[in-house]
C-alpha cells in the first residue's frame, strides 16, 4: 500500500501561470494591430516580431522583455523617423544613407528642391501621424 504522505512528496511542484502569461500575445496582437492602423512604421515592425516571439516562450525573464518590447513598439510606430520608404526621392539626389524630409499634400518642386534639397513626397492622403524624415540610400 503506497503511503500518501510520500506520493506527496515525490510529486513534482505545480507551477501555476499567472492570467497575464496568457492573456500576453492577445493583448500584445491587438494592441499592434491598432497601432499599425494608426501609424504604420517600417521601424517598428522588428521590434514587433519580436514582442510576438518573446511572448510565446513561457518564462518570466521573457514575459518581461516581451511587455518592454510591446512599449518599445508602441513607442516607435509614433517616431517621427521611418526607416523604408516606397517612395523615391525627388529634387537632387545624394549618395550614402542619410534622413531625407517628408513633404505631404502637393509640393511645389523647384521651393521644396531649393528649401530641402531632396525630399520625399507622400502625397494629399497621409495621416496625421505620418512621419516628418525617411531614412533613404542609394
Amino acid at each position: 500500500m503506497v503511503n500518501p504522505y510520500e506520493a506527496c512528496r515525490e510529486a513534482q511542484p505545480v507551477v501555476h501561470q499567472s492570467p497575464s502569461f496568457v492573456l500576453s500575445p492577445a493583448l500584445l496582437l491587438c494592441m499592434s494591430v491598432g497601432f499599425m492602423i494608426l501609424s504604420f512604421r517600417y521601424l517598428s515592425l522588428p521590434l514587433l516580431a519580436s514582442a510576438v516571439i518573446a511572448s510565446a516562450i513561457q518564462s518570466r525573464r521573457s514575459h518581461a522583455l516581451a511587455w518592454t518590447l510591446s512599449l518599445l513598439f508602441c513607442v516607435a510606430s509614433f517616431s517621427p523617423i521611418d526607416v523604408f520608404s516606397l517612395r523615391m526621392p525627388c529634387g537632387k539626389p545624394k549618395p550614402g544613407v542619410r534622413l531625407v524630409r517628408v513633404v505631404i499634400g502637393l509640393p511645389a518642386h523647384t521651393s521644396c528642391v531649393e528649401r530641402y534639397g531632396e525630399y520625399v513626397a507622400f502625397g494629399c492622403s497621409a495621416s496625421p501621424f505620418s512621419p516628418m524624415w525617411v531614412v533613404v540610400w542609394h
